[in-house]
């Protein structure tokens, strides 16, 4: 389903064949600002030049007739005469679409005979450079961290009860033996649990229909603090899930068909965000670093929370921004159900991003809770958020995600829902 769009998408999963997906932000911020790049030179024709910038991400600049080229000593030369392996530095501008395009081109140091060997290696490509940050900026703003207040109980809630002040969940289906997915032991039990518990009950989804309500949210200002969101519009969608696959029907802007694909519209936009989060975070495949654990409440409930790292090799968390993407480390939160052993609410926090990737800040929270589809209660996302930031500014995209009414989903479901969506608010 949903959560932010720098595009976040997830890959496949040990033992679960379906496509894991989720935040994807494609922020539409006009840009028109002068840097500089340095790295190694990789490829240059008379169009544009491939750069090895030197966080190891490559770089596309544009090249035109104005452009001008520079040797070390500071005479001017051809672009012919640059090779691949010399190192150089780029004046460039980034247009309103994100493309650089060199102003001028500084050889800084001719490259040696084992450089030019390695420039010539195939190409890989990777993320755009960014803009430098604006001194008066007082930094981003932030997603709001730990438990969210207690969610509204709802009439179409299943039923719970209190006991000594926390709630107890209601059952869920029934799993038969030969469906239960047993990983080795990591050395923590609640871990464990967890994670046979995530993916042995993603088994047990039927398809579904729901009711994705987005309000879009954008900032240009963070003062003293305080961030002044200005929100944008809402999107609605009607998420179907079938088969383990995610499809959007019914995409309406301010209850309109946008006139355009909606990765085109201004704002961020979120797809990919059902189980695949937790069952990425607690894969064996990502090595999620658990750690710091200690006993909390969230959502009424009795819960574990830990605090974990997954190192960059063992991402799965694909962040786009217009053509680019890049696999980041990662920090998080995540809160697992003392009763039950279910994943109640993850935070993400990309970290390190590289230099030349357009986004610093890259953000996203989720919370689960149980929904009746047919006659089972399913562990589900109501409520996300998702939060993207421009490079050394205050320019950020805010999305704050509900999901409503979860109804079982057949070849011949009729797909309406009764509750229109809420306006857009601060």
């Amino acid at each position: 389903m949903s959560s932010n769009r720098v595009m976040i998408r997830r890959r496949g999963l040990l033992l679960i064949s379906f496509l894991l997906a989720a935040c994807s932000v494609f922020a539409q911020i006009s840009i028109n600002r002068a840097t500089s790049i340095r790295g190694i030179l990789r490829r240059i024709t008379d169009d544009d030049l491939v750069l090895q910038t030197d966080d190891k991400g490559t770089l596309k600049v544009a090249l035109g007739i104005t452009t001008k080229y520079y040797k070390a000593s500071g005479a001017m030369i051809k672009g012919a005469d640059l090779q691949p392996g010399d190192r150089v530095n780029i004046d460039v501008m980034q247009d309103e679409h994100g493309d650089f395009h060199a102003k001028n081109v500084n050889q800084v140091k001719v490259g040696t005979a084992a450089e030019r060997a390695a420039a010539s290696q195939p190409v890989q490509n990777s993320p755009v450079a960014a803009a430098p940050a604006d001194p008066n900026d007082q930094g981003p703003p932030a997603l709001k961290r730990g438990a969210p207040p207690r969610r509204a109980v709802s009439s179409n809630d299943p039923p719970s009860r209190d006991v000594n002040g926390l709630t107890r969940t209601p059952a869920e289906p029934r799993v038969e033996e030969s469906d239960r997915v047993i990983f080795p032991q990591s050395g923590d039990p609640v871990i464990d649990k967890a994670r046979e518990a995530a993916f042995t009950f993603s088994r047990t989804l039927p398809n579904f229909v729901v009711k994705q309500v987005t309000t879009r949210y954008e900032t240009l200002a963070a003062r003293g603090g305080q961030t002044s969101w200005h929100a944008l519009d809402t999107v609605t969608a009607d998420v179907v899930s079938e088969d383990g696959r995610e499809s959007y029907k019914n995409i309406l802007i301010n209850g309109k068909p946008p006139k355009e694909g909606i990765e085109k519209a201004s704002g961020s936009w979120s797809t990919g965000e059902f189980s695949s989060v937790q069952l990425d975070v607690l894969s064996p495949a990502t090595r999620a670093d658990f750690h710091n654990k200690r006993s909390t409440a969230i959502a009424n409930r009795a819960a574990y929370s830990y605090d974990f790292s997954v190192e960059r090799a063992n991402s799965h968390w694909s962040i786009h921004s217009n053509s680019d993407s890049w696999l980041p480390e990662y920090t998080g939160v995540v809160w697992i159900d003392k009763d039950t052993s279910r994943v109640l609410r993850i935070e993400l926090a990309a970290r390190n991003m590289p230099k030349t990737f357009r986004l610093d800040t890259v953000e996203s929270s989720i919370d689960y809770d149980y929904v009746p589809i047919g006659d089972g209660n399913f562990l589900l996302p109501v409520h996300s958020e998702a939060l993207d930031c421009e490079r050394g500014t205050n320019s950020c995209s805010r999305n704050v995600i509900e999901f409503r009414d979860y109804k079982k989903f057949t070849a011949d479901t009729n797909i309406s829902f009764d509750d229109p969506a809420a306006p857009p608010g601060k």
